[in-house]
Formats: structure tokens, sequence, C-alpha cells
């Protein structure tokens, strides 16, 4: 799925995620969850402005996959759309690969992958202008393992002695700070508490370890 930047469909589009994004709040995520409490709480009117954009959205990732369907060559998918459409003629509409599931996964890529990703994004690069010799050190890094040819790809990040995520990978530094810069950002609503699921033992990730309760 692309866009040319000057594709009226695409701002349209990233016009309604932003409009969406603004209308998400406690509230209006519960009554997203449980429709009826809008019976029990009527002030709840957020949801009802936050469904029509949602509607609006899904329209459009509709007309997306209906422009796919009728370009589509099953011998060679081109992107993400063709290869679960093909899936779809595979196996019809009664299997999990269906119509509103692709709806679904489609306008998910696009709202939840604009906001937060620029929003990161956004911090990411407030937290570099602000930290000249944190910047600094992490380009060494990058320069060290990955040089100047080319650019990084997740495979740097991993130590092929281990083939694993570890401490030891291989940008240990650079690893750190995408970290703590989305630990900082805190990009989206994350309201729930959050601990670990084992509760009869303690538990250790990455090195550290993480108390039991």
């Amino acid at each position: 799925m692309q866009f040319e930047r000057d594709d009226p469909r695409m701002s349209e589009l990233m016009n309604l995620v932003k409009k969406l994004t603004m209308k998400i709040n406690t509230s209006g995520g519960l009554a997203s969850s449980f429709p009826i409490l809008l019976r029990v709480f009527p002030w709840l009117t957020e949801y009802p402005a936050f469904k029509v954009i949602r509607d609006e959205i899904r329209q459009y990732c509709q007309e997306m996959i209906n422009d796919h369907e009728k370009k589509l060559d099953e011998n060679d998918a081109s992107d993400f759309l063709d290869t679960y459409l093909i899936e779809m003629k595979k196996n019809g509409e009664t299997s999990t690969f269906n119509t509103r599931q692709l709806i679904g996964v489609v306008s998910d890529l696009f709202i939840a992958g604009s906001d937060t990703t620029t929003g990161a994004l956004a911090y990411g690069i407030l937290n570099m202008v602000l930290n000249p010799k944190i910047q600094n050190k992490i380009q060494d890094e990058i320069d060290a393992v990955v040089g100047r040819e080319r650019l990084p790809s997740s495979d740097d990040r991993i130590n092929l002695k281990c083939n694993a995520m570890c401490p030891c990978c291989r940008m240990p530094y650079t690893d750190a700070t995408i970290n703590e810069i989305l630990r900082f950002a805190n990009v989206a609503p994350l309201a729930v508490p959050h601990s670990v699921l084992i509760s009869d033992r303690d538990v250790t990730f990455r090195g550290y370890n993480i108390p039991q309760n």
C-alpha cells in the first residue's frame, strides 16, 4: 500500500486519523469496548463522534481493498493486501481470512501505525537535539557496526554468537536509547497497570531480574 506525497486520498486519510486520535480518551475507550455504557452514562458523548470518524476510515480501507481486487495477480503478490486477498480466495469468506478482518487490519495499520510512529519519532528527534553527546555516541556505534555504505537493519541488533536479542546485542547503546525514548515518550495510552504474568517466582528478562509480584 503506497501513496504519492501529493495523493489527496492520503491527505484525507491522515486528517481522519488525526481527528480520530483526538477523540480517543479514557471514556471513549470504555464506550467503544462496552457500548451499553452509553445508556447508563449518556455523557460519554465522544464515542458517537469517534464511531463516525472510524467508519469513514474503514470506508477508505474498503476502497483500497476494492482497487487491489481489480488489479490482483494471484501469481505475483506485490504487497500485504495482495497476499491477504490471495489467501482469502483460497479459503473463502468463512475462514478467518475474510473481508471484515482485512478492513480491521488495514485500518489498524493506519491508525496505530501513523500516530504512534510519528509521536515516537518526534520525541526521538527532540531528545537527540537536546542531547548531542548521546546522538554522537549512537552514531559512532552505528558506524562501527554498520558502516556508512548502507542503512541499518534489525539483523544488526543481533549478536551472531547467541543468535538472539539479549544484553549482548551488537548495538547495546543504540538499543538502550531507543527503549529509553519509548519509555519517556509514552506515545500510547497505557493506563492499565502492568505486571509479570508469572506470579509464583522471579522472572529474568535480558539479564535483568523482575521480582515475584
